[in-house]
């Protein structure tokens, strides 16, 4: 072998060995790195239970306190959760509870269904099954829009509709994050999936988008309630501040009933 043949080789292995040595050195960094977050949600973990066992040991009480609390601030009866105290009290803790978790972004009071919620709609993208759960969705709620359409055709108002499309159901829990407003016949609020699904996306759980969610399940299946309440709905299109807003109106082509009923 010539010299230049062995300097070849001498490099080449130098070369392996600096590749290696940086391999384990951005290991061990990242293994430090992850040892470090891990042993940070250790310790909020275990401050987080020590909180929750304190307040469960006490959440009858804490149950009937902010009840009291909430009757006399709001100037309402004071008996608001009376007989279910405990069980408030066990509800007032899982929202404090989730509002001490920080890690990564603010958790709140509707991430647990916010999480759910996108697992479910990945699922229905992965599998192309969108317009299939829409439609599913639709039809499994229909014996109860039927029954409230066959009111408001009777007496004309179209805000029982908007109702029934978000007080009858967990609805209003995924939207209350923030924005959300509300009239008889229009409700505002922020799309409530950002954050989880930033943090989610990176970890690659997630790939599809709040738009995707808001185009191919929110205005469909809306629509689809608007139907067979006998309403016409409105979803305002996607935007950038993620706003979105509900609008309801009476459906001139609905049976005479309502016309009736609305007509100056």
């Amino acid at each position: 072998m010539n010299a230049r043949s062995i300097l070849t080789v001498l490099v080449g292995l130098a070369s392996s060995t600096l590749v290696i040595f940086a391999a384990q050195a951005g290991s061990a960094e990242d293994e430090a790195r992850i040892i470090a977050v891990m042993e940070q949600m250790d310790a909020a973990s275990a401050r987080l239970a020590s909180m929750e066992s304190a307040m469960l040991s006490r959440q009858e009480e804490i149950g009937q306190a902010v009840g009291l609390i909430l009757a006399s601030e709001a100037g309402l009866p004071d008996d608001l959760v009376a007989g279910r105290e405990a069980e408030f009290g066990r509800a007032v803790t899982n929202l404090v509870r989730t509002f001490q978790i920080d890690a990564s972004y603010e958790h709140r009071a509707n991430d647990a269904l916010v999480k759910r919620d996108l697992e479910w709609l990945q699922f229905l993208s992965d599998k192309g099954l969108m317009e299939e759960a829409v439609a599913h969705d639709i039809k499994i709620k229909t014996p109860l829009f039927q029954r409230r359409g066959e009111l408001i055709r009777k007496t004309g108002n179209a805000a029982m509709a908007l109702d029934s499309m978000t007080d009858a159901s967990c609805f209003r829990d995924m939207v209350v994050a923030g924005g959300f407003t509300k009239t008889a016949l229009q409700i505002s609020y922020i799309s409530p999936y950002t954050e989880v699904l930033a943090a989610g996306t990176k970890r690659g759980m997630f790939t599809i988008t709040e738009q995707e969610i808001h185009e191919q399940f929110t205005i469909p299946t809306l629509q689809g309630y608007g139907a067979v309440l006998g309403v016409n709905v409105d979803v305002s299109p996607w935007n950038e501040d993620r706003l979105i807003t509900i609008s309801v109106s009476p459906d001139v082509t609905a049976a005479e009933p309502l016309q009736a009923a609305t007509r100056p």
